[in-house]
């Protein structure tokens, strides 16, 4: 791709404007940026969304959210485009202004008649000569009334306070709004979803906030992730005193073998529809989430007679091997009575 430098740039945006093709162009490139890379949005240009003024382009995403785009390309149409910003009812608001190095008095007229309302805006050349970086920052305003609405619901259900000063002194993010777009990263918005749900759950900070310095390590949230895109249902598994496990439903059938000899409580917390619905609602599936579990317990069932142990279970659709062991032996006796202490050693905890 040709790379212009500035001159060539103003030169070519100050001809599109000398001929009255400048808004049509940065409306179709607009267009086309959001339908490729913003599906859930339809755009409409030149609607009538205000009484008295048309708008340069509005996106509407189903019956829940309407952003608004003006461009202001010339001085003399700054306050009519401003009162057209204003007045339309939208979620997200957003303003094109041509680039100051190409006319200054634009976005100095824009600026000085709008000093309360500091709307978001992008730069002309930035959309005419689209990049990475003008696809993100878009798909960013686009969304971020999005974050924000999820994020807020965490907020009111939180105790803050004294939890939050622990926990910065703990150097673990809580997202508090208003939220700082660099802070918006999977293992903070991860950890402040765990930790809304853990709030509903258990009235005590000091324990909260043990689980979540442990589930803060990085290499623990890749294991998280690493169990779920190879196939697991994940949840965490702990009596919130000693034991903090990643436990996937094939790993829980050891822990539900020795329960009669347990006498603490535990408590789960599932994880997959959690971060699944991280990566759809917040990422918009870029961090490849596999969604589908694909190792599962089945259906079986043991039971104690005199002559033996009878096991049932029943064979899903589609089967096409059935693997069966020898009976084992969990403890140090051939009654097969486990030993608890010394089963708790041979568990692994990550």
């Amino acid at each position: 791709m040709e790379v212009k430098g500035m001159n060539d740039i103003s030169n070519e945006i100050l001809n599109l404007r000398r001929n009255k093709m400048l808004h049509a162009k940065i409306l179709q490139i607009l267009e086309r940026i959001i339908n490729k890379y913003m599906p859930e949005y339809i755009p409409i240009s030149e609607i009538q969304g205000l009484a008295g003024g048309r708008n340069d382009l509005i996106c509407f995403k189903y019956n829940s959210r309407k952003v608004l785009f003006e461009i202001f390309a010339t001085a003399n149409q700054v306050s009519r485009d401003l009162r057209l910003l204003d007045k339309t009812q939208a979620d997200v608001k957003i303003a094109i202004i041509i680039d100051k190095e190409i006319d200054k008095r634009v976005i100095e007229k824009f600026l000085r008649e709008n000093p309360e309302n500091n709307y978001p805006f992008l730069f002309i050349s930035k959309i005419l000569y689209e990049n990475t970086d003008t696809v993100l920052k878009l798909r960013n305003l686009l969304y971020k009334g999005d974050n924000e609405k999820l994020l807020n619901s965490i907020k009111k259900k939180i105790s803050y306070s004294e939890f939050i000063k622990k926990c910065n002194e703990e150097r673990i993010k809580i997202l508090i709004s208003p939220f700082n777009e660099d802070d918006m990263t999977f293992k903070n918005i991860f950890i402040t979803l765990v930790v809304n749900k853990l709030f509903k759950m258990i009235h005590d900070n000091a324990k909260v906030l043990k689980l979540v310095k442990w589930l803060s390590d990085d290499k623990l949230i890749e294991f998280i992730l690493l169990k779920i895109n190879l196939g697991f249902n994940v949840f965490i598994f702990s009596d919130l005193k000693e034991t903090y496990c990643i436990e996937s439903d094939l790993e829980f059938l050891d822990w539900l073998r020795t329960f009669d000899q347990e006498d603490s409580p535990f408590f789960i917390l599932t994880l997959n529809k959690m971060i699944c619905d991280i990566d759809t609602k917040l990422f918009k599936n870029t961090l490849n989430i596999n969604k589908n579990p694909r190792y599962i317990v089945g259906q079986s069932q043991i039971y104690e007679e005199k002559n033996g142990n009878v096991v049932t279970f029943s064979i899903p659709n589609n089967t096409k091997k059935i693997v069966l062991f020898r009976p084992m032996i969990l403890g140090d006796n051939k009654n097969n009575v486990l030993d608890w202490e010394k089963y708790k050693e041979m568990m692994e905890y990550y």
